[in-house]
This record gives C-alpha cells, structure tokens and sequence, in this order.
C-alpha cells in the first residue's frame, strides 16, 4: 500500500495566513494562537478532503468568520477591535476581579486575625509597615503607568489590546474617591483592634464596624485590581517587545 506523501504548508503560505491575520487587526499575542490554529485546520483539511491549500484556507476563513467581526472596544469608546479580541480581554479582566477579591478578603481575614490573637504593640506595628506600602502604592502605580505607555509606543504597531474595560488609574480614582466620600472613621489605628478585643464596649458600633470593614475591602478591591491590571499588561508588552514583525 503506497503512502501519501505529507502535506506541508511553505513559507509563502505562512506569510499569506499571517498578512490575512494581521489584516484583520488581531492583537498580535492572540494572532500567533490564533495562526497554529489556521495551519493546523488547514493541515487537516487538506489530509481529510483532499483540497488545495487556497481552497482550504477559505473554508477555514469561513469557520472563524465571526471571530473576526469588529466590535466596540468598550461602553466609552468608539474605537473597534476583533471580536475574539474583545472576548478574550473580557474573560482576562473577569478573572483578575476575582483575584483581587480573593486577595483582599485574605488580607482582612488576616488582619482580623490579628488584632484578635497578637498584643497591641505587635499589632500596630504590622499595621504600621503595612501603611508604609500603602503610602507608595500611588508612586509604584505611577511609575508602573509610565513603564506600560513606553512599551505600549514601542509595541504600537502591534494592535495590542490593554486596559480595555477597565484602566487601572480608573480603578484607582473609583477606589480612592470612595475612600474618600466615605464617613466611616477608617482613619482610627485601632478600630480593628478595638473592636475584635472590646466589642461595643470601645463604643464602636458593631452596624459602623461592618459598613467600615465592607467599605474598606471594596476600596481595596478596586485598588488591588488596578495594581494587578496594569502589572498584568506590562509583563504583556515586555513579551511582545521580543516580537518582530517583518
């Protein structure tokens, strides 16, 4: 029984599939997922029809069609990306929300435990460092926000898609000007302390306790989110950078 012999895909091939990619504005991190899948359907579709390499690459042109329809970047922007694109980043920003609810919630679990199991003095002084932090947390933010526009020009022909539904200096604002408007006295160093060792009787409220801990872990979330946000897209751009388009 003879062989077939083995279909290959050739570099001008290559070239035309990825100049289709490129032509439909894919990002270009999701292009080169998105390019194995071309050659590889094209592959089988040759093996198992018996087509031509420009046949088969319109009937996998067909199949991912929808993928590629333009559609709104967000609520705010005029702009149109891939659909896939915008699915794909929609999913991202899901998953990092939820992480930064999860780490805010192991925080406040942690500083619960805390000032109910270590002394006074031992407690104030973890609050104390981890204030410190959080003083720098608007320079890091800012410095990391510098680093990200410097990549994001340096990757500028690349259609990469970041901060699409939520930008991290926004989420910064949103969780600063809660902060802000906010009347619970969040400001005291003790409040915590006070409360889980005293209870009411450090007239502390149990209703003004639990609106200023659901206050300050949504103020937090949006805080964490944005650091998470804009540390995810750097380490995005500095992959891409090593990237070259020819």
């Amino acid at each position: 029984k003879q062989s077939q012999p083995k279909i290959m895909i050739t570099e001008p091939q290559l070239t035309e599939i990825r100049n289709y990619l490129l032509a439909k504005k894919l990002p270009i991190d999701i292009l080169i997922e998105v390019n194995d899948h071309f050659v590889s359907q094209i592959l089988d579709i040759q093996k198992e029809e018996n087509l031509g390499f420009e046949d088969a690459f319109e009937k996998v042109k067909l199949k991912w069609g929808g993928d590629f329809i333009l559609v709104r970047k967000n609520f705010f922007s005029s702009k149109k990306i891939p659909k896939i694109a915008y699915e794909i980043d929609l999913q991202q920003n899901k998953k990092l929300f939820l992480k930064s609810i999860y780490l805010v919630f192991i925080f406040t679990f942690f500083e619960i435990i805390s000032a109910r199991f270590l002394s006074e003095s031992i407690y104030t002084s973890v609050m104390s460092i981890t204030l410190f932090f959080f003083l720098l947390y608007p320079f890091k933010m800012l410095f990391m926000y510098v680093k990200q526009q410097k990549l994001l020009f340096k990757n500028r022909r690349k259609n990469v898609v970041v901060n699409n539904f939520l930008h991290p200096l926004l989420s910064f604002a949103i969780g600063f000007t809660i902060d802000q408007m906010s009347n619970f006295p969040k400001t005291r160093k003790h409040l915590i302390y006070d409360f889980m060792n005293f209870g009411e009787d450090a007239n502390i409220k149990t209703e003004i306790f639990s609106l200023n801990l659901i206050c300050g872990i949504i103020v937090l979330t949006f805080y964490v989110y944005a650091f998470l946000s804009i540390n995810k897209n750097i380490k995005k751009l500095e992959k891409l950078n090593n990237f070259q388009l020819k």
